[in-house]
């Protein structure tokens, strides 16, 4: 029997002059592409040639909208009501499905950014303004989020409104003990250890459990694996990833 798994990537995550990341090297090896929206990075021309990349690529788009602050990268705490959370989420996913339409492409998911995705996972009035504002939308757009957050608030407000919650596992960060995505620190020599990492997600998709950080061991199940554009190590990353997927089995395809 064949053996799934989907590879989703955040990009799009330039500003203007600023570039983050290597979308053109990284796409090819990306089935689901998670683009910026504008708020914590990317801005309309950005997204636009982020979708004709992907286009090209036959690469899924999904929104990846995030809080606004372009100068934190969207990771750090920022106090909303959940009207603003809800408003924020339309505004952006809304720009992002139009863009993908201008190209005949469906949106094909919503997934939250940085700092936002972490709180939504323990906040329930986050959670439940995010799920409404894309089930609004769309309810029909699965939202990806962390595997091991299922039955928290965010895997309650998605069940609340009988949405897909696509669960994901993060190849190149750790997680805390319970089950929360730890700010990525790139300069971690660890980072760029395509193979460990590699090494790291094959053993969990096959064994179902990840030994994080602290010894722990955390388990529990994923459909797709993210990889962080904004690593600048993710290019040898994400081909030293697919080699080893496709060697133990897997075909890899967007959800």
């Amino acid at each position: 029997m064949s053996k799934y798994i989907e590879i989703n990537c955040d990009m799009g995550e330039s500003f203007g002059l600023y570039k983050i990341g290597n979308d053109e090297a990284m796409m090819p090896y990306i089935p689901a592409a998670n683009v910026a929206c504008g708020f914590h990075a990317g801005d309309p021309l950005v997204m636009k040639k982020t979708v004709e990349l992907a286009k090209k690529n036959g690469t899924a788009v999904g929104a990846h909208p995030g809080f606004r602050d372009l100068v934190g990268y969207g990771r750090r705490e920022i106090k909303v009501t959940a009207e603003e959370l809800y408003t924020d989420t339309i505004y952006q996913v809304g720009a992002l499905k139009q863009m993908c339409e201008l190209y005949d492409l469906p949106l094909h998911h919503v997934k939250p950014h940085g700092k936002l995705y972490v709180m939504m996972g323990q906040d329930e009035m986050m959670a439940k303004a995010f799920v409404d504002a894309v089930y609004d939308i769309d309810p029909k757009l699965p939202i990806y989020h962390s595997g091991s957050l299922v039955n928290s608030a965010i895997g309650n407000a998605v069940r609340a409104k009988n949405m897909t919650y696509v669960r994901e596992f993060n190849s190149d960060t750790d997680y805390d003990a319970e089950g929360n995505v730890i700010t990525p620190k790139y300069h971690n020599g660890a980072a760029a250890d395509a193979n460990a990492l590699a090494g790291r997600v094959v053993s969990f998709l096959e064994t179902g459990s990840v030994v994080i950080g602290s010894g722990e061991t955390l388990t529990f199940g994923a459909d797709s694996i993210c990889v962080h554009g904004d690593n600048p190590f993710s290019e040898n990353n994400v081909k030293v990833l697919t080699e080893k997927l496709r060697e133990a089995g897997y075909e890899i395809k967007a959800i």
